[in-house]
């Protein structure tokens, strides 16, 4: 009986191959977590995604949902997250969840929107 076991040679370059692709891997600052996404970001074309007509209005709470899909979609595609639960924001660098302080929570000086508490 034979359960397929074949060896195969592992050279030097596979090793430092992995080895810098796991490095890699985590090594995000949690703190920058949040602005590596916003810059990463590119326009979200609301009218499209929803499938409005012209004439149609783009309510707030679409443009909330879509902008919230946009951002965790954005983070996974970057091996990071963002997690609200109750009245706490959580990071993840890709190795671990931590929490973020609220003043971290600001762009120019204005609390990010109540859109995470869909999250």
């Amino acid at each position: 009986m034979s359960f397929g076991n074949q060896r195969q040679a592992i050279d030097a370059d596979a090793i430092r191959a992995e080895a810098m692709l796991t490095a890699k891997i985590g090594k995000r600052d949690h703190a920058k977590v949040l602005q590596d996404i916003l810059d990463d970001l590119e326009e979200v074309d609301f009218r499209a995604i929803a499938q409005l007509n012209d004439d149609e209005r783009v309510s707030q709470k679409i443009q909330i949902v879509l902008t919230v899909q946009a951002v965790l979609a954005k983070a996974l595609e970057l091996d990071c997250g963002l997690c609200r639960n109750q009245d706490f924001v959580y990071a993840y660098n890709g190795e671990y969840w931590q929490l973020i302080d609220k003043s971290e929570l600001e762009i120019d000086g204005l609390p990010i929107p109540q859109a995470f508490r869909i999250c």
